[in-house]
């Protein structure tokens, strides 16, 4: 069967996918609140959404934040860019100290949202 630049992204994500969830914890997993939780959702265009869940209330009603996305670049295998919600609910690039969209591997990525 041959390739296609569809099979190829799932191919790529799937070994990204599956160490992510726990590369984000170990990373953020000093800053999380008692109750909170960190999961990462992945759709299969080379999407990562990061989510913070936490339990609030006597109910125990779960809350969700989603606060960042990395999406894969098409020109760059091994390379992400780099967005965070705004408070209006839609996505926008995150921008690093050059004014440009921050763009890195995932280990960057991380650190910048780490950093920031």
């Amino acid at each position: 069967m041959a390739l296609n630049p569809a099979s190829k992204a799932a191919s790529t994500q799937a070994p990204v996918f599956e160490f992510l969830p726990a590369l984000a914890r170990r990373r953020f997993g000093a800053r999380l609140a008692a109750r909170t939780t960190l999961d990462v959702l992945h759709e299969a265009n080379g999407l990562f959404t990061f989510v913070l869940r936490r339990n609030e209330g006597p109910e125990g009603e779960v809350l969700e934040d989603r606060f960042a996305q990395m999406r894969m670049l098409d020109h760059r295998p091994d390379g992400y860019r780099l967005f965070w919600k705004k408070g209006n609910g839609r996505w926008t690039a995150y921008c690093g100290c050059n004014d440009d969209g921050f763009s890195g591997t995932i280990d960057e990525c991380l650190a910048e949202i780490a950093r920031d």
